[in-house]
């Protein structure tokens, strides 16, 4: 399925989970197709009646770098209230960028040739991602 774990030219996956057993089935796919110690830096945006903690607690072991953004959409969460409860969840470094695809370009700037860029938490966060990875030219993106 487009959206669900969907690995795009072996740098970025993109999934629509949105809640923790989503979450848990895309760490499961992670675990499966990339070596342990793999860098990976995770755009996050939720909307804010979803289980944002159970998310995070379940992904977080996996992520070296977390990019926060609120997509274009009333249900949001801010970002700086997702950047703030991820410091209360973990030590990874945080940067709260606001926006989807700033967040989506600057975690793209600070990877290197063996990490990944990881877009998750909403369904708008994924289809507000996809024009971005499109412009970066790494991958044919709808």
């Amino acid at each position: 399925l487009k959206a669900r774990c969907e690995l795009i030219n072996d740098k970025f996956i993109v999934d629509v989970s949105h809640n923790p057993a989503a979450v848990d089935n895309l760490v499961n796919f992670i675990k499966r197709n990339f070596k342990a110690n793999i860098e990976i830096h995770a755009v996050l945006g939720v909307m804010s009646d979803k289980d944002a903690v159970g998310m995070i607690k379940s992904i977080k072991g996996l992520i070296s770098y977390w990019y926060t953004a609120s997509p274009r959409i009333d249900r949001a969460m801010n970002s700086s209230k997702l950047a703030s409860t991820l410091r209360s969840l973990t030590n990874s470094k945080i940067r709260d960028m606001k926006e989807v695809d700033k967040a989506v370009l600057e975690a793209f700037k600070n990877t290197n040739e063996s990490s990944i860029v990881l877009v998750l938490g909403s369904f708008y966060t994924v289809s507000e991602a996809y024009p971005i990875i499109n412009k970066l030219n790494v991958g044919n993106v709808k």
